[in-house]
């Protein structure tokens, strides 16, 4: 039995033997395999390969098994380092051209984050531009309150300074003695939307010298005006109750507004240094004298323009040039100022939100230019397209810019030094006058 065992053990070892020994006479006759994970291996049968070392000896394999044979040769050598070469060099340029398209995708990325920044730094700028008009407009509308007292639309009592007063939109009527006994004024402008002045209201106003009514007035108290001084005039439309009143109290009555007779030639009241600059001057009185200045506008002429006093010489200027009057009307929720309610209509002027106008609220340059520029298409002589050039034209709100360009074109309006047009400062009413005129020339 145990001779048997050793037989049998004996005959498996041999064939091990000879299985392990057998491959290897082909070995010289094989050729290199491409093998992508093993480059240097070579294949010698089915079940066995080889692979070359750094010493350029080819081991040959069986199973786990490897034994060193004999080293390649310096052709087979050369071709094995060149087809190394050339892997390597095809993964350095794919390395380089992903870390290409990386850098590429970067720029692209870091340019789109810095339009945006641009972008919303810009919305920024004019959301900040506009909140602070609001803050002004509602300051100066606050102001402007603390001067009247008023209770339900009925002006209750004027607290003011006196001198040139216009009394804010959105009154109804003015009650008895509200400015009675007041010496300081000297002219007062009532707008558009009053129906009523009330018994004795301006009584004992001594350096009263104008008071301007609008065509909305149907009742004027006993004694409204009495007291007054002795060159009294009262202001107002043609054919209206105020020329009636005017008529029946022996009160000098001026026309104006609307297609009425222009003033005659002459020097515009209140022009004098203290209320306008020298180069504004023969402007102002050509202004005048050719019926574009309303009532309104006649005195104080550095000071701030309103939105409802732009409107005012727009709508002259427009019934002026066409011979005809504006009979559309827009309405607003805070004004019923007529002059307004015509500029929108006609498109000259927008609102500021929320069916608002901000009347009160001042004017800048850059909300006259794109107001002059609108004016001219609806007298149908658009200005031709032209793009500003000032050095601050980054201020100049993207809605404005076009009109800024158009205005510098046709010189109507000018910067303010050192090629610079400050889009956002006041425009005072010398200013609003002289550009007035300037269109008026241009389309005439």
């Amino acid at each position: 039995m145990k001779r048997t065992i050793k037989k049998g053990l004996s005959i498996i070892m041999a064939a091990v033997i000879c299985l392990a020994l057998l491959p290897m006479t082909a070995l010289a006759n094989e050729r290199p395999m491409d093998c992508l994970i093993f480059p240097n291996l070579w294949r010698l049968n089915d079940t066995s390969f080889g692979y070359h070392d750094s010493d350029g000896f080819l081991h040959y394999m069986i199973g786990f098994r490897c034994f060193r044979c004999f080293p390649l040769t310096e052709n087979e050598r050369r071709e094995s380092e060149r087809q190394q070469q050339e892997r390597e060099r095809e993964r350095e340029e794919e390395q380089a051209r992903y870390q290409q398209e990386q850098e590429a995708r970067r720029r692209e990325w870091e340019a789109e984050q810095a339009r945006y920044r641009q972008e919303q730094e810009e919305q920024q700028r004019e959301w900040e531009a506009e909140q602070a008009r609001i803050q002004q407009e509602q300051q100066r509308e606050q102001e402007s309150t603390a001067e009247f007292e008023i209770e339900n639309g009925v002006l209750i009592k004027y607290n003011g300074a006196g001198g040139n007063v216009a009394i804010p939109s959105g009154i109804r009527s003015i009650g008895d003695v509200a400015f009675s006994g007041d010496a300081r004024l000297t002219s007062v402008i009532i707008p558009n939307g009053v129906t009523a002045i009330g018994a004795t209201s301006f009584r004992g106003c001594t350096n009263l010298l104008s008071i301007t009514i609008p065509a909305s007035v149907t009742t004027i108290g006993s004694y409204a005006f009495s007291g007054h001084g002795g060159s009294f005039a009262i202001h107002g439309v043609p054919g209206s109750y105020a020329e009636t009143y005017a008529n029946a109290n022996n009160i000098t009555f001026v026309a104006t507004g609307g297609a009425t007779t222009p003033p005659t030639a002459g020097n515009a009241p209140n022009l004098d240094s203290a209320s306008n600059a020298d180069w504004a001057r023969d402007a102002i009185n050509e202004a005048y004298t050719i019926g574009l200045i309303p009532d309104a506008l006649q005195s104080s002429y550095r000071q701030a323009t309103t939105r409802a006093e732009f409107a005012a010489l727009a709508v002259t200027l427009y019934e002026n040039v066409t011979g005809a009057e504006i009979t559309e009307r827009e309405t607003f929720t805070d004004t019923n100022d007529i002059n307004v309610e015509k500029a929108a209509a006609i498109g000259v002027v927008n609102g500021v939100g929320d069916n608002r106008f901000a009347p009160n609220g001042p004017l800048t340059r850059e909300q006259a230019a794109t107001m002059l520029s609108r004016l001219a298409n609806a007298m149908e002589k658009p200005l031709a397209q032209q793009s500003a050039a000032f050095n601050d034209n980054a201020n100049i709100s993207s809605w404005a810019l076009e009109a800024v360009g158009q205005m510098q074109a046709t010189g109507i309006m000018g910067g303010v030094g050192n090629n610079t047009f400050a889009p956002k400062s006041d425009y005072t009413r010398e200013q609003s006058i002289v550009t007035i005129l300037r269109l008026y020339n241009f389309v005439k």
